[in-house]
């Protein structure tokens, strides 16, 4: 239900375009989630999380999310965090509908994050105008290269300190077989497709097609979704160097969040434009 006190009040822009799913993060837990922006306003959004989406998790009131929104408003930065304050539910379509009110934005700038704005032209989204689709497209590519890089970096520093502050051995041994290698060997993985994307659009005329040939979003969504589980690490390992190498992780996952969403918003000005 919608109480009156959770209305927003401004002007809101309906995005009857914005069909591709964005990608979401609840702070709780880290899990990433699929979601469709029905409104947009620079305090608040209306979203859903249809059935059919790949990486479905249902939502609750108070759950805070940092949404990855990549928007410019017409006022400035938008924040990216916001809290669920209603939800409607339609149980045959197994779809909810939420409203969510954004918190405003941190005190960091944040490179690349904040991609195009939006404006009521025909319910489209614009580019901002200070590069090109291409342009935009390979940034947002070697960025997102070179955050998984640092994720791997992380990893080559936390897998050892794992070892030694880990009593059991036994039970450490398992978990690196278990999980360990393989997050790392995924992340490996991730790591080197995004190097090849980001080299496939960093060459060519400045008119050069934006996106890399045979590129599928689907797949740039595995790539770029979480492989660390940072619940587990915490449950698992103690000490304050491993708490801070995990907000570290958090913070790259964030980021990689906002360049999947910017990457959606290529492909939805690529289908207004008839590309």
């Amino acid at each position: 239900m919608t109480n009156e006190s959770d209305r927003r009040r401004e002007a809101r822009i309906r995005f009857e375009s914005l069909r591709l799913p964005f990608q979401g993060i609840r702070q709780e837990d880290s899990l990433g989630f699929q979601y469709v922006v029905m409104d947009f306003s620079p305090q608040g959004l209306q979203i859903a999380v249809p059935g059919w989406v790949s990486a479905w998790e249902k939502l609750l009131v108070g759950d805070v999310i940092d949404f990855g929104i990549p928007f410019r408003s017409g006022v400035g930065t938008t924040g990216h965090l916001g809290t669920i304050r209603w939800l409607r539910w339609q149980e045959e379509a197994r779809e909810q509908y939420c409203g969510a009110q954004l918190q405003p934005p941190g005190p960091y700038g944040e490179p690349g994050a904040i991609a195009v704005e939006y404006r009521q032209d025909g319910a489209r989204v614009v580019l901002d105008g200070s590069r090109s689709l291409p342009e935009l497209a390979h940034a947002t590519f070697r960025d997102s290269e070179l955050l998984k890089k640092s994720l791997l970096i992380n990893l080559d520093h936390l897998l050892p300190f794992f070892q030694r502050v880990t009593t059991d051995r036994e039970t450490y041994a398992e978990l690196r077989d278990l999980v360990l290698d393989d997050i790392r060997d995924r992340v490996t993985a991730h790591h080197a497709r995004l190097q090849e994307w980001a080299r496939a659009t960093g060459a060519g005329p400045a008119e050069r097609f934006p996106l890399p040939a045979g590129f599928d979003l689907e797949e740039f969504r595995q790539c770029m979704e979480s492989e660390i589980p940072t619940v587990l690490f915490r449950l698992t390992f103690e000490g304050e160097l491993v708490l801070r190498y995990l907000e570290e992780i958090k913070r790259v996952e964030q980021r990689l969040c906002r360049n999947f969403n910017t990457i959606v918003l290529v492909n939805v000005l690529l289908l207004e434009d008839g590309g």
